[in-house]
């Protein structure tokens, strides 16, 4: 009987295999009949796209060949893609489901959305296949769902799969790296992903994300284990503006925001961290730290990180050049401002490559002007230069991130009065051999300096380094032959003073940046090179601290002797006080009385280490962030610091609040501390 038991037992189970087999075949069955229903309502639509791009390395514009996908959304031939396909394309091509070649032109490209749109050249006005739209925002976790596009540049493909999550954003735990930046914009400030597993490879991007009823849901971007697509409901409204207008037209209020921080008393509202001076959120009285409540009339609350996007587009979409009412928290009372939405200014400008001059540069973007402290966006910004072309080998040389403020002594509004001028220039002379000498004025990180860019060749010669010890507190450059001939200065030698710092000797003396210094104690400065300059310092820590010194300066025309009492150079940051903290690994130091001027911060300290896998770590605190407060008390030094974080300690508070200044934006870094995860 036990022989026979077993029998039954293997009999079931083989009929539970056929039984389970045409099943299997039943749903293969259905899914080929779904998929070839698919290719055959969307393929007509579905492109490959072929680009050459331009990149800006080393001074030079590179172009680079590249293959992404697209889908045809209209019959007269406009196709979506993504941004970073075709927005830096100079030439574009694309190739139909039929094998057809089609010219595309580019209409529109948003970084922000990650979308663009170009139009086939259709010269036959004939009518393309497309597809339609469909919403996304009906679309569920689970959903069937087709990815098309044209993988390693291969010919059209299909791959299938189920949605995973319908509105994705990048985990902060991924910091520094949880950012998707395409021309200096985040892509993830306004994009919920859907993420699914229908594979996606390079060549996908830009691809159609189609539901079963081959209605376009999204817009094919991203693969990080997971596919990521842009969503149709975003899509379609960024497309349909690059359509009709040839740019997406965006609100900009100046401030940027934090989801409530976790153990916060208020369950509602948007935490306000950064406010951009010249914004019109600065205009309105905005602070960081302000808790927003309501906003044109609505009510917003931002308590998790996928709740930002959302709220971004909403800001958006606000009016622009209107007046409208906030309602803010601030200090436990509420407060109504008005403030006035501008339109969004782009994040970066153009770049150009300046072959005569051997960089490319751009001009300068509003957030931009503010990075570099400029009180406008006056001037040409440096984006990289060829190593060993004229403004490599001026003296000193120009950098990235210079800021061209006058050729020859014209003041320089934007790239396009530069390049004009330059064309001017070489009107001078027909052979490209003869180099033309172009007194620069330039300004680096708040120091102001000029000199001679040879548009042709020049041997290049190396910076010193600043000493210090007696300190008259002034930055130069040494007056070169170039430099003073360009002038039209003879028989004269010495440096130029291209900083001054306040409260420092040089400027209670009433030095001036532009002042010559000739000599010193009745010492000529022989100086010919840039290099040189460390003399000139050298001389300086020589004397003694206190010391009455003698120095010939020329102002313009006129020559006088100025007698001025040098002080002890300022604190360096090797010797400023320290602190440890071993329970969060992390250090800090004070802020030296430089950094203080120079990034006109008066109390806090620096954070010069944070060690991987810390408590600061895991809550994102930086290396060179500025901590001026502790849970909502304001430090001065590293002394006030250690007493309030033992203070914390002591009292095993729940939370460390540390409000930080990175750059120009403001940060609140929330730190759990390790005691709280031995707590019963």
């Amino acid at each position: 009987m036990k022989h026979i038991k077993i029998c039954a037992g293997i009999f079931l189970l083989v009929g539970a295999f056929i039984f389970s087999a045409k099943a299997q075949n039943s749903s293969l069955t259905k899914n080929q009949k779904l998929i070839s229903s698919i290719i055959s309502k969307v393929k007509p639509a579905l492109v490959k796209i072929h680009v050459v791009l331009v990149e800006h390395q080393n001074g030079r514009e590179q172009k680079i060949e590249a293959v992404g996908s697209g889908v045809i959304i209209s019959p007269t031939g406009y196709v979506v893609t993504n941004y970073h396909v075709v927005g830096k394309a100079i030439w574009i091509m694309c190739t139909l489901y039929n094998n057809k070649q089609v010219p595309a032109k580019l209409i529109g490209a948003d970084p922000l959305a990650d979308i663009a749109v170009v139009k086939l050249q259709n010269h036959g006005n004939e009518k393309f296949s497309y597809a339609e739209w469909g919403n996304s925002s009906k679309l569920k976790v689970g959903d069937t769902v087709f990815a098309l596009g044209s993988p390693y540049a291969f010919s059209q493909s299909v791959t299938m799969g189920i949605v995973s999550n319908t509105g994705a954003v990048i985990p902060s735990f991924f910091w520094p790296f949880n950012e998707f930046t395409l021309n200096g914009e985040n892509v993830g400030s306004i994009v919920k992903w859907i993420t699914h597993d229908a594979p996606i490879y390079p060549g996908n991007s830009g691809g159609p994300l189609v539901n079963v009823k081959g209605h376009v849901i999204g817009i094919n971007e991203v693969s990080f284990g997971l596919s990521g697509a842009i969503p149709s409901d975003l899509a379609m409204y960024v497309a349909d503006q690059l359509i009709e207008y040839g740019k997406i037209v965006r609100a900009w209020l100046g401030f940027e925001i934090q989801p409530l921080l976790k153990l916060s008393s208020e369950n509602k509202g948007v935490l306000i961290s950064t406010v951009i001076k010249g914004s019109p959120a600065r205009k309105a009285g905005f602070k960081s730290g302000d808790i927003l409540l309501n906003l044109n009339d609505k009510s917003v609350t931002v308590k998790y990180l996928n709740q930002v996007p959302g709220f971004n587009l909403f800001v958006s979409k606000l009016p622009v050049d209107k007046k409208i009412k906030a309602v803010i928290l601030r200090d436990g009372k509420e407060k109504t401002l008005e403030i006035i939405p501008i339109e969004r200014p782009s994040a970066k400008q153009k770049t150009y490559q300046l072959t005569n001059w051997g960089m490319d540069a751009s001009d300068i973007s509003f957030i931009q002007s503010k990075e570099q402290n400029l009180k406008a966006t006056n001037g040409v910004l440096v984006g990289s230069v060829v190593t060993g072309g004229p403004c490599n080998e001026a003296q000193p040389a120009l950098k990235s991130q210079d800021v061209i403020v006058k050729i020859n002594g014209v003041n320089i509004k934007n790239i396009k009065q530069l390049i004009s001028m330059t064309k001017e220039m070489l009107k001078i002379t027909k052979s490209r051999k003869l180099t033309i000498p172009v007194l620069v004025n330039f300004k680096r990180k708040g120091a102001s300096y000029i000199t001679v860019v040879n548009i042709g060749h020049q041997p290049s010669v190396g910076i010193g380094q600043e000493a210090k010890q007696a300190w008259l507190g002034v930055k130069v450059q040494v007056l070169t032959k170039q430099i003073l001939k360009s002038l039209g200065i003879q028989n004269v030698h010495g440096v130029r003073i291209t900083r001054i710092y306040p409260e420092s000797p040089a400027q209670k003396a009433g030095l001036k940046v532009g002042d010559f210094i000739t000599s010193i104690n009745g010492q000529v400065l022989s100086l010919r090179r840039e290099s040189d300059k460390n003399v000139f310092y050298e001389m300086i820590k020589g004397f003694d601290i206190g010391g009455n010194v003698d120095f010939s300066i020329m102002r313009g025309k006129e020559t006088f002797i100025k007698k001025i009492k040098l002080s002890a150079s300022p604190e360096k940051p090797d010797e400023a006080p320290k602190y440890k903290d071993k329970e969060l690994e992390f250090n800090v130091r004070n802020l030296t009385p430089l950094e203080s001027l120079e990034k006109k911060i008066k109390k806090g300290v620096v954070v010069t280490e944070v060690r991987e896998g810390g408590w600061a770590a895991l809550a994102h605190l930086a290396v060179d962030d500025i901590i001026i407060a502790v849970n909502r008390t304001n430090i001065s030094n590293c002394n006030d610091f250690e007493k309030l974080m033992k203070k914390i300690e002591k009292e095993k508070s729940e939370e460390i609040i540390f409000k930080v200044k990175r750059d120009i934006y403001t940060h609140f870094i929330q730190i759990i501390p390790p005691w709280e995860t031995s707590k019963t």
